[in-house]
């Protein structure tokens, strides 16, 4: 997948906060991610980006980057 600025999660995914696209992320594409918000005194200041883990197996991690790659891509 092409690396893609910091504009955020939201602007990648049809939702207007971190905690939506986690949502989203979950129940469309299969890959949790933690709402940047959660990581913030002031939460408004994560509200446009997620927190993504490592997988300790690299065929866990290229499944999730086929189901972003093919989930999360406009067509061409």
């Amino acid at each position: 997948m092409p690396h893609r600025k910091s504009a955020g999660i939201v602007k990648m995914v049809p939702v207007a906060s971190d905690v939506e696209a986690a949502l989203h992320m979950v129940e469309h594409v299969g890959v949790a991610v933690v709402p940047g918000s959660s990581f913030y005194s002031q939460p408004e200041l994560g509200r446009h980006v997620v927190r993504f883990s490592f997988c300790k197996r690299m065929e866990t991690l290229r499944r999730a980057g086929e189901r972003m790659r093919t989930q999360l891509d406009p067509p061409s």
